[in-house]
């Protein structure tokens, strides 16, 4: 069954913000790679969003949200959050930085 896949705010942000970064200190050409390949990663939720693993960060801090998984275009996290039929990805993020804070402050009101 195909689920609907929405981008927040916060991810929209995060991808913009991305692309300055990489457009910045490499080259519009890499940018421009990076963003298909994270398009496309998000758009195969539509198909197979419960493939992701869990986001042990939030684990860790007591935080157990089954339907909040995450998949990667290494280094970059793309966490999502599944209800019913509609996929919500959350924030899609350098995997090198320390991400607990981050993690834990966006999701902890989900």
């Amino acid at each position: 069954m195909q689920h609907k896949v929405f981008l927040t705010k916060a991810a929209v942000k995060d991808i913009n913000d991305m692309f300055s970064y990489i457009e910045l200190v490499d080259s519009e050409s890499k940018a421009h790679y990076v963003l298909n390949e994270i398009e496309t990663r998000i758009s195969s939720l539509e198909m197979f969003p419960s493939r992701g693993r869990k986001v042990e960060e939030l684990s860790v801090v007591g935080i157990v949200a089954s339907n909040i998984k995450q998949i990667s275009f290494k280094p970059y996290r793309i966490v999502y959050k599944i209800d019913g039929l509609n996929v919500y990805v959350l924030m899609v993020l350098d995997g090198r930085r320390d991400l607990d804070e981050i993690l834990i402050d966006r999701t902890i009101s989900l």
